[in-house]
């Protein structure tokens, strides 16, 4: 006597389902990753944040910038906060003042270049790690997304956090 097969039996839609859940799982893993990429291009390095900082620029290269130059030759020092705008660094600590307040900035620093080395853990990144109640974690996460450029070993770059999580990170031309 035959048996009248009509639909599917257990196993069968136990093997589809696996089948269909592994393709899910595939699928959400690649477009987490994609969503991640996303925003870390619009965070990092974005057109507003690199204008931003750019006018950091000029206006330190307005100002009287030898004072950082001179810190940053320094051997033991690998970066300066320019955050609170200090008077050893800054000629007009007011104007710095108003301008990051109107510009949304959170940290400015200058770093040597090879402080951002990707195989060490250098001073400045000991700094913004250690310090997670005070700078962003995306900020640290930002750095770490950085290289040291072989070729530009003696060179200086401005490192900006912005209000919106926005971050930049520009050669210090002067």
């Amino acid at each position: 006597m035959k048996k009248d097969k009509k639909g599917f039996t257990l196993i069968e839609t136990l093997i589809v389902s696996t089948v269909i859940i592994a393709i899910i799982v595939f699928l959400f893993s690649q477009f987490s990753k994609l969503k991640k990429s996303y925003e870390n291009s619009y965070k990092y390095n974005n057109i507003t944040a690199i204008y931003n900082t750019k006018n950091i620029n000029k206006f330190l290269i307005s100002t009287n910038y030898s004072a950082i130059t001179t810190a940053l030759k320094n051997d033991t020092v690998e970066y300066i906060n320019l955050t609170s705008c200090p008077d050893e660094y800054v000629q007009n600590s007011d104007y710095c003042k108003k301008l990051f307040d109107f510009m949304g900035v959170n940290y400015v620093f200058i770093v040597k270049e090879n402080a951002l080395n990707a195989s060490q853990e250098t001073a400045f990144k000991k700094y913004v790690k250690d310090n997670p109640t005070r700078i962003h974690a995306k900020f640290y996460d930002f750095i770490k997304t950085l290289s040291s450029k072989s070729d530009n070993t003696g060179g200086y770059r401005i490192l900006a956090e912005y209000d919106d999580t926005l971050f930049a990170a520009i050669n210090f031309s002067y």
